[in-house]
């Protein structure tokens, strides 16, 4: 839809696919990081879609940005269509045991049912964006995550 209606228009586009990009301030509805770390640190049940064994690659949200910059600025990447995003699988579960003891949580995981078709892995292919734009992903997961619990225990209390 992007590129038609940029050829019918006469605009310059570039379709840009994010891959699972998280970040400090991220509200837990938005994605599974957050939604982690928000319940261990309300020592609540830590919940995994099914079996966990999924697999995500997480983006840092600065990485993105900057990719996003960099590809807006590139004549190349008009009519494309880019992934950023990072290599780096981390399984479900093994995210919920990182959350669990990075913040020293006391909180259980807990595997709930998961009402869709889950797909078992989304890793991105990002030759094109380092071809295009130079890049790769330059935040360790592990950094971002202690970020996240850094500024949660700065944010004042929301109202439920």
């Amino acid at each position: 839809m992007t590129r038609a209606h940029g050829d019918a228009h006469q605009l310059r586009s570039t379709v840009v696919r994010i891959f699972n990009v998280v970040g400090p301030r991220q509200a837990p509805q938005a994605a599974v990081v957050p939604l982690f770390l928000d319940q261990a640190m309300r020592c609540e049940s830590i919940t995994v879609n099914g079996d966990g064994r999924q697999s995500r690659c997480f983006t840092d949200v600065r990485d993105v940005v900057a990719a996003l910059v960099r590809l807006a600025e590139c004549d190349e990447a008009c009519g494309e269509i880019v992934n950023i995003g990072t290599r780096r699988e981390q399984s479900i579960s093994d995210l919920a045991h990182m959350v669990k003891s990075t913040t020293r949580s006391d909180s259980n995981i807990v595997s709930v049912p998961y009402g869709l078709h889950v797909v078992p892995s989304r890793t991105p292919s990002i030759s094109k964006a380092r071809q295009l734009i130079g890049f790769a992903p330059v935040h360790r997961f592990e950094d971002t995550v202690n970020e996240m619990i850094a500024l949660a225990g700065e944010a004042p209390p929301t109202a439920s």
